[in-house]
């Protein structure tokens, strides 16, 4: 196998196969595809969420060179982010609970991400904490998608 030290790691993100799962096809009797979003480089479609968020801070002006993006996760969008951080020139601080695991933080660390680890409350608290922590006037803002349990919760001290 050759490789080429010229190709950019972001171009393989999303160009990932889509194949016919023959079997349940003639079971269903109907074409049944599946894309293979585990091949993008970090192994997850949150890849390509990753490419879409920096790249469209950069068109609009709300990244430059040299900058810094702090992300709360502990899942495959770090990995994601870190990628594309890394083949950008970015700087990335991933805020993630203490309970991952050793070999996730591992390699975000590996791949140039300052890890800061909270204690295993609910990411957003823990991170606010943190950030609060290192200058008060900081503003946490929740944000959920209609529909989210955590809406519930809120109101009404419950998710049901």
């Amino acid at each position: 196998m050759i490789f080429n030290s010229n190709l950019n790691l972001l171009k393989a993100i999303g160009n990932t196969p889509c194949v016919k799962l023959e079997n349940l096809s003639k079971l269903t009797n109907h074409e049944v595809w599946a894309k293979l979003e585990f091949m993008n480089p970090g192994g997850s479609i949150k890849d390509r969420i990753a490419m879409y968020m920096i790249e469209k801070a950069e068109k609009e002006g709300k990244l430059k060179p040299g900058d810094t993006i702090i992300e709360n996760s502990s899942g495959n969008t770090a990995m994601g982010l870190a990628i594309v951080c890394r083949q950008k020139g970015y700087k990335l601080k991933i805020i993630i609970r203490n309970t991952t695991s050793k070999e996730k933080i591992k390699m975000l660390e590996i791949m140039g991400v300052d890890v800061i680890k909270v204690d295993a409350s609910l990411p957003p608290t823990g991170a606010g904490r943190y950030l609060k922590e290192k200058n008060p006037d900081v503003q946490i803002i929740g944000v959920d998608p209609v529909g989210s349990i955590f809406l519930r919760l809120f109101q009404n001290g419950k998710d049901c």
